[in-house]
């Protein structure tokens, strides 16, 4: 697959810095939200799949993915984590007991997923970025 490169010229570290201020400003709205949640979906679905299905499933259904509300910097972001309204054990089935041995879901999740998270994010934001036709 043939990848677009596309350049950006700056001469000096001023124009370097607003070049960069520019690229924050296109990126910093609701439509690259919705790019991290769609990622954060695909990470929640993959920790569902490597949780174990226990009696009551809540481990499966404690898992959670949405946009942080308060944002860091006002930048864009979404999270995935476990309610542990719904699933208090989740830690303890991750990391084991005395009396049970750990079976982990959430690390393995992460380690599979990172590198195309990386991948496809940048990927989405860079066509995200050309459909804009300006940074």
């Amino acid at each position: 697959m043939a990848r677009s490169v596309r350049s950006i010229g700056a001469s000096g570290q001023a124009e370097l810095h607003r070049t960069f201020q520019r690229l924050g400003n296109v990126v910093n709205n609701p439509e690259v939200e919705r790019m991290f949640v769609e990622e954060a979906q695909v990470f929640g679905g993959i920790v569902e799949t490597n949780a174990p299905l226990g009696p009551t499933g809540n481990l499966k259904s404690g898992v959670v993915e949405k946009p942080f509300q308060h944002k860091i910097k006002d930048k864009p972001a979404a999270f995935v984590a476990i309610d542990y309204r719904v699933a208090p054990h989740a830690h303890l089935v991750e990391f084991g007991t005395v009396h049970s041995a750990p079976h982990p879901f959430w690390r393995p999740a992460l380690r599979g997923f990172t590198a195309a998270f990386y991948r496809r994010i940048g990927e989405k934001i860079g066509r995200y970025i050309e459909r804009q036709g300006r940074i």
